[in-house]
């Protein structure tokens, strides 16, 4: 029988990849606030100002130039090739161009996630609607900042460890791509540990092999096919030393994330609200991604298994953690909804139920075998370059395509006051000011809690909180001016408090100067106005969360 060619022209139609690489797009039209989502934090500002000094000195900065209140103190700048990468684009093209070339990194992961799903089924569409799920949920951290670095890094890493089990040389890229990851994004250990995890799980799947006559026996023949993982690993462990801080910044990454403080004030280091708008997406990954342990479980695919629970717990006790669970869990979810599709058609239940089952696995073969077919991708392509057309050419008033910060969450109106002033506002519009100003103005304190430290940091709260020595706190540091957002307790304080003027207020923000008179302590009569319940966590980053965990809780 004569094989039938593809007709050229079929190559240019769109495929399923295009439905990927346009999924996050579609995501920020359709569901949250367009291209300014991806600004919903003030740390890309920082990030911009700290590249654009590695460009203008020419080397890493050892100590921090942003602050007045640790000016000159020891400082990591651990994403410093992010920083510069994002800084190039913004002297080229603004903020439109950091905004669009976030959404060209999540465009590419979602087009490998969706690959990676397609390579665990013969159903191209439960691989798009797994891929599409799993986008939704990740989209809790879509940020345009550096660790959109680590989404695609590691939809590389997942590609690779499915191909190592019929390649294993392939694990030998594994420490290039570590080396590299290191100087973009601290979380370069997840390859680390998803190789020792692999290694483990493998060692458990001959150990309790059915033919294995002994828990020796066993052991040796795991050990045989995992050592390859486990040397893999420690050579990324050694490639992760290339940066400009040596082994200084693994100490300082350990030290990060395991502060008690953050997982106490900071809101992408605690669980997620189930009420936020994301839930939905995560909730349906964590039951699937259940099911998908057990089914493995039975299966004696242990890697699998070790890998969605390990890391569904830690998604569970920090909500940053979600789109790594969801990446890990997608193609193991695909897997299993293909194999209990296929299950269902001899199952016992109604016979609906098997007909839709059979008429879902023949539908979905048929439409794979069409869309495997090898194209070329200019929907996408066109898409992408219409995108960042529209965004270069936005007006001021194009809510959705506009790549600038929120002015309803921002204080952009009291910027012009603010020159050569020591000012006081909260750690996210400090981020914004960081942007803003420098290097005319410096700030009290700004997002990157790993610099301030938990003792700074708490001192800083309690201005924000208003306990009873704010006042001193401020006087300390010098601090001429208050900026903050017009409905926070320490603007309600400040008012009624001698020694400060208010010199704008625009119901988004008010600014306060000092009078140069001496702060009068709030009578006992006053300080209903000034508590704050000691059970409401203080958020790092509380506006840039909203959209995802909802209100701040």
């Amino acid at each position: 029988m004569e094989t039938r060619r593809t007709p050229a022209i079929f190559r240019l139609f769109p495929s399923l990849t295009d439905v990927a690489f346009l999924a996050p797009l579609l995501l920020l039209f359709v569901r949250l606030d367009g291209v300014k989502t991806m600004l919903g934090d003030g740390d890309t500002g920082w990030h911009i100002r700290a590249g654009e000094w590695m460009l203008a000195n020419g080397r890493v900065p050892q100590t921090d130039m942003f602050s007045y209140t640790k000016s000159g103190e020891p400082w990591y700048a651990w994403e410093w090739l992010s920083d510069i990468i994002l800084a190039a684009l913004h002297n080229r093209f603004g903020l439109a161009g950091v905004v669009f070339f976030g959404i060209v990194l999540l465009g590419f992961t979602s087009v490998l996630l969706f690959r990676l799903c397609r390579r665990h089924t013969n159903n191209d569409l439960v691989a798009i609607g797994v891929t599409a799920v799993t986008m939704a949920a990740s989209s809790i951290h879509w940020l345009a900042r550096p660790h959109l670095f680590t989404f695609l890094f590691l939809l590389i890493t997942l590609h690779w460890l499915d191909r190592a089990y019929t390649n294993p040389r392939i694990l030998w890229c594994f420490p290039p791509l570590v080396a590299l990851w290191t100087n973009l994004h601290g979380a370069f250990f997840v390859s680390i540990i998803l190789l020792v995890t692999t290694g483990v799980g493998l060692l458990l799947h001959y150990a309790l092999a059915p033919g294995a006559a002994t828990l020796r026996e066993g052991m040796r023949a795991g050990w045989f096919k995992a050592r390859i993982y486990f040397a893999v690993a420690a050579v990324c462990a050694a490639a992760s030393l290339v940066n400009p801080y040596g082994w200084n910044l693994h100490k300082h990454i350990f030290q990060y994330l395991t502060e008690k403080y953050h997982f106490d004030h900071i809101v992408e280091f605690q669980t997620l609200s189930f009420h936020a708008p994301v839930a939905m997406f995560f909730e349906a990954l964590v039951v699937t991604g259940l099911l998908a342990a057990g089914w493995s479980v039975a299966r004696r695919r242990f890697v699998d298994a070790l890998l969605l629970l390990s890391w569904l717990h830690l998604a569970l006790v920090a909500g940053r953690n979600i789109p790594i669970y969801a990446f890990l869990a997608a193609p193991l979810v695909t897997r299993f909804l293909t194999e209990a599709v296929h299950t269902l058609q001899a199952a016992g239940v109604a016979e609906w139920v098997r007909r839709a089952a059979k008429s879902v696995e023949a539908f979905g073969r048929e439409f794979s075998q069409m869309d495997r077919v090898p194209r070329l991708y200019p929907v996408s392509a066109l898409a992408m370059a219409l995108l960042l057309v529209l965004m270069l050419g936005a007006p001021a008033d194009a809510n959705k395509l506009k790549a600038e910060y929120d002015t309803k969450r921002y204080p952009a109106g009291a910027l012009a006051l603010l020159d050569g002033k020591r000012v006081f506002t909260n750690d996210e519009w400090g981020d914004y000011l960081v942007y803003k100003l420098y290097p005319k103005t410096k700030v009290f304190v700004d997002g990157r809690s790993d610099f301030y430290g938990p003792e700074f940091s708490l001192r800083y709260l309690d201005v924000v909180d208003v306990k009873w020595d704010w006042a001193s706190v401020l006087a300390k540091h010098n601090v001429d001016a208050i900026l903050m957002p017009a409905n926070s307790a320490l603007a309600s304080t400040v008012k009624a408090t001698a020694g400060w003027k208010c010199v704008y207020d625009d119901q988004t923000s008010i600014l306060f100067f000092s009078t140069g008179k001496s702060t009068q302590r709030l009578s006992k009569g006053n300080a209903s106005l000034t508590m704050v319940s000691e059970t409401q966590p203080r958020t790092k980053q509380g506006a840039a969360m909203e959209m995802a965990y909802g209100p701040n809780r």
